[in-house]
Order: C-alpha cells, then sequence, then structure tokens
C-alpha cells in the first residue's frame, strides 16, 4: 500500500494547516474560543467553507467536492494538531454522512448543500443516558401521528447538539431504529447546553412531542447507523494522530531546552528512550488509522478496520498523553500548559463512540474467524 500523500492532498494538508495556525496560534486563544457558546469560531468555520473543506466527502450533485475517507482524514488531523473545536466530524463526517447514506434527493440538497456552504450545522442525536455505543435506539420513541412523526424521549451527550440548525435523530419505531430530521426550532424541543472537559461543548435534548421528519425512506437503519459510527470512529482516530504528534513534538522541544544539574533532559538516557517510545506507538497508530481510511476508500469491511484503529489509537492517545505529562513534571498538570489540554481531548476522543477495551471486545468475539486477512481488511477463513 501506498501510504503517501498526492500533491493536491498535500495542497489541502497546507491550506487546511495555514487556516487552523492563524486560528489557534496558541492555546490561550483556543481557550478563549472554547469558554463561549458556541465552543468554536464561526468565522473559522465559515473560511473552511470557503475553501470546501465541509463539502469534502459528499457528491458533486448533492453541492460537495466529491472527494474521499483520505482527504477527510487529512482534515481531521490538522483539526486535531491544535485542538480546533469545531465540529467537523460531527457535522460533516458523523450527521452529513447519514444524510448522504439513506436521505431523499431533495434532502440531500438542502442540508448538505448547507453543510458545504457553512450555513447549516447539523448533528447526529445518538447517545442515551444509560447506553454504552449501541448502533440501535432504545430510550427515544417515534410514533406516527396522521401524516408526520413526533419523538419523545432523551439523548444525551450530543456534540455541539446546542448549537445545531438540524438535529439527524435515532428513535424506536415498530420497524426498528429509524432516523429523523428535527428542526432546532421545533416545539418541544429543549437543549441545555455545557462545556466538557476537554473544552468543547455538548447537550442534553430532550423531546416532548416533537414533530419531525423522517430522514429518507424510513425503516430500520442500524445498518447505517452502525457504518457512520465506524466512519467516524476512523475520522476521530486521525484527530487523535494531529493531537498526539503535536502532544510529542511539545515533549521533545522541552526535553531538549529543559536544564536539570547543568544539562538538558535529553541528555539523560532513560528519558531519551520513554521519548522514542512515545514515537513508536505515535507511528503505530497512525499507520493503521490512515489504513483503516484506504479501507474505507476502497469499500473493504469499514466496521472492523474502524475497531481495528480504535484499538491502536486508544493504546497510544493513553501512552502519549500521561508520558507527555509525566515527562514535563509539574508543569504539565497547569491549566496554563498545552499538554494536559491535548491529553483531555485525547481522553475525551477516546471515549466518543467507543473505546479500547469496547473495540477489543468487538474484535475478541471473531478472532476465531481470523485465520487470513486480506489487503482491505476483511477477515475470512
Amino acid at each position: 500500500m501506498d501510504f503517501t500523500y498526492d500533491s493536491e492532498q498535500n495542497d489541502l494538508r497546507e491550506a487546511v494547516r495555514g487556516l487552523l495556525a492563524r486560528s489557534y496560534a496558541d492555546s490561550e486563544q483556543r481557550r478563549r474560543v472554547v469558554k463561549a457558546n458556541p465552543g468554536f469560531d464561526e468565522k473559522t468555520w465559515s473560511r473552511l467553507a470557503e475553501m470546501g473543506v465541509l463539502g469534502l466527502p459528499f457528491a458533486e450533485e448533492d453541492g460537495g467536492m466529491g472527494a474521499g475517507p483520505v482527504e477527510v482524514s487529512i482534515v481531521a488531523e490538522e483539526i486535531g494538531r491544535v485542538l480546533a473545536p469545531e465540529p467537523f466530524i460531527e457535522t460533516v463526517v458523523l450527521a452529513g454522512g447519514l444524510v448522504a447514506a439513506v436521505g431523499t434527493a431533495e434532502q440531500r440538497a438542502e442540508i448538505l448543500g448547507g453543510i458545504s456552504e457553512g450555513t447549516t450545522i447539523a448533528v447526529f442525536a445518538h447517545a442515551e443516558p444509560g447506553t454504552r455505543w449501541s448502533p440501535t435506539a432504545q430510550g427515544v420513541t417515534a410514533t406516527q401521528s396522521g401524516d408526520g412523526w413526533t419523538l419523545s424521549g432523551v439523548k444525551e451527550p450530543v456534540p455541539s447538539g446546542a448549537r445545531a440548525d438540524v438535529l439527524v435523530v435515532s428513535a424506536v419505531t415498530d420497524g426498528g431504529t429509524e432516523l429523523f430530521l428535527v428542526q432546532a426550532d421545533a416545539a418541544g424541543l429543549t437543549r441545555t447546553g455545557y462545556r466538557t472537559h476537554d473544552g468543547t461543548w455538548a447537550a442534553n435534548i430532550r423531546f416532548e412531542g416533537t414533530p419531525a421528519v423522517v430522514l429518507g425512506a424510513g425503516g430500520d437503519q442500524t445498518a447505517a447507523i452502525e457504518r457512520a459510527l465506524a466512519e467516524a470512529r476512523i475520522a476521530y482516530g486521525h484527530e487523535a494522530i494531529g493531537a498526539m504528534d503535536t502532544a510529542l513534538r511539545t515533549t521533545a522541544a522541552y526535553l531538549k531546552t529543559r536544564k536539570q544539574f547543568g544539562v538538558t533532559l535529553n541528555r539523560f538516557q532513560a528519558l531519551t528512550f520513554r521519548a522514542a517510545d512515545m514515537y513508536v506507538s505515535l507511528e503505530l497508530a497512525r499507520s493503521l488509522a490512515l489504513w483503516a481510511s484506504m479501507v474505507q476508500e476502497a469499500g473493504g469491511d469499514v466496521v472492523s478496520a474502524a475497531d481495528r484503529a480504535r484499538l491502536q489509537v486508544s493504546r497510544a492517545g493513553r501512552h502519549i498523553g500521561k508520558e507527555a505529562i509525566q515527562l514535563h513534571g509539574g508543569i504539565g498538570v497547569t491549566a496554563e500548559y498545552s499538554v494536559g489540554h491535548y491529553t483531555s481531548r485525547l481522553t475525551a476522543i477516546d471515549h466518543l463512540l467507543g473505546d479500547g477495551d469496547w473495540a477489543a471486545a468487538r474484535l475478541a468475539e471473531n478472532v476465531a474467524n481470523y485465520e487470513t486477512v486480506d489487503p482491505l481488511g476483511a477477515p475470512y477463513a
């Protein structure tokens, strides 16, 4: 497999990196942005739209750019590099991916076109209190009322849910788990936003007889949800790669400048070995995350590939985050220094849509069938 980017992909990376570097030049600038609602910079979001970034994975007839998972992974990694709080994965990959997969032509044109232009923020309201990373809904029910539908129940946490213009909601019906569209100003909709430990924003969303429109043709959408969640896990993995890369670089620079006993810390062999182990963890995670994106682009078993990438990224994130703080000493745990924020975000990513232990358990369920693995990640006997 060729893991190198072509010239257009390199240009995309440099353009996004330049924009985000200007928007979040330092950790203090990010802290100012995430402190206030909606928790991200609306101007940066608009600039990403102007660059075509928000429409990357959508078909051209739906207002997008017709790019693939590798391009999405490039953007996600650059977001992670500076901890940019813009809801790119939540809106473009997850909610937008579901609309692109099952929505009608009219729904795709309206919602995906709005996302691409930066005028619509859509999020997937799926997680429910007391549940753990299931592709099915349990606590929110949909009831048909005449020609329409109404929703009742609670979704939490919903990343960027308080700011969203459109909610893609999973709900239980007689046909299984179906998907619905709910407008931000719908009657019976209550959204309570709050900050999470990594500085981003989430929401508790309550539906009380809230009017909703079926996404697509209706029917059970569990398979579509499972695939969309897998694609989002891969994208979050790339965001974590960007965060880990910055955490490692920051730590290496600190070891080269901080002195103890008259010499810089990188002169101590044990500390250098620990930094080298961090690099190995990063590159293992990077390779597997990029491989998962290539599996997705080739139409392989994206769910299995996402689980494998999730497991490696989870292990690497824990290792690099903890070592970055430890090698910085006391300064590593202060709110004013960046490495603690990177570790916090890596922890949050690890628990979004399924952590490493969860992924390992899923892979272990089918371990007896993994005699051989083809290049696209589909195990067969």
